[in-house]
């Protein structure tokens, strides 16, 4: 007799507070760099300690984005985020 797995279909969200900025300015019809680029670059998400999933962004990610995502948790857990901008300075976990 097979066992069974509980799945639920959790849609974890989250705003984040993050300047973004690209750096680029029109200049006589064209983009030049006027300042260095800002923005989150990557997304990381934990299963208790477990990282389970990671996403890459680039400096086109709106300031302070909302994301969300599906997820399928097959136990209860705790569900955490963490943000790292392209600085490479992460934000704190963020409970989910």
């Amino acid at each position: 007799m097979a066992g069974t797995c509980s799945v639920a279909l959790r849609k974890p969200r989250d705003k984040v507070n993050h300047n973004s900025y690209t750096g680029l300015v029109l200049k006589n019809g064209k983009y030049v760099r006027e300042a260095p680029e800002f923005y989150v670059k990557q997304m990381l998400v934990f299963l208790d300690d477990q990282k389970v999933s990671e996403f890459q962004m680039t400096s086109a990610v709106s300031p302070n984005p909302l994301i969300h995502f599906p997820f399928k948790a097959t136990r209860s857990s705790s569900l955490r985020v963490v943000f790292i901008n392209n600085e490479g300075q992460p934000s704190q976990p963020i409970r989910l």
